[in-house]
């Protein structure tokens, strides 16, 4: 059957096109009960495969990200605001100072000495910031 299919693979391939695009909705309505009974497997699956990968790699990744330039300054900035919003010396607002969108912004800073000077961003804004930021160093 092996040697017929792929002495046919064109028919095969034009045969399984159609049926697929005649068959769209019952596909997808398949695809997507799997995927919803087999959901908590895969999570379960993902978790244990990330705690392997943790417990062979995990301190040697950590180790070279602390000691990358300026990540220290950025952690410690971090967590100086988390502690702020936290202790309510620094309030989150609920809305992005860019754009006004109403959402639970980001603290973006502009200068890591000074880890209590954010501006409140929405995540695309953010991202643009950081963006914009990466342009000019």
């Amino acid at each position: 059957m092996k040697e017929y299919r792929l002495k046919h693979l064109a028919e095969f391939t034009e045969r399984d096109r159609e049926y697929r695009e005649s068959h769209k909705d019952e596909i997808y309505e398949r695809n997507r009960k799997y995927v919803d009974a087999n959901r908590e497997k895969q999570r379960e699956w993902c978790r244990k495969a990330n705690r392997k990968w943790r417990k062979e790699h995990g301190a040697e990744y950590y180790r070279e990200y602390r000691t990358k330039e300026g990540e220290m300054a950025r952690h410690a900035a971090r967590v100086r605001v988390y502690q702020a919003v936290k202790s309510g010396k620094l309030i989150r607002p609920d809305h992005c100072t860019f754009c006004g969108i109403k959402c639970k912004p980001h603290a973006h800073h502009d200068d890591y000495e000074k880890p209590l000077e954010v501006i409140w961003l929405c995540s695309p804004c953010h991202k643009q910031a950081d963006y914009k930021r990466s342009k000019l160093s």
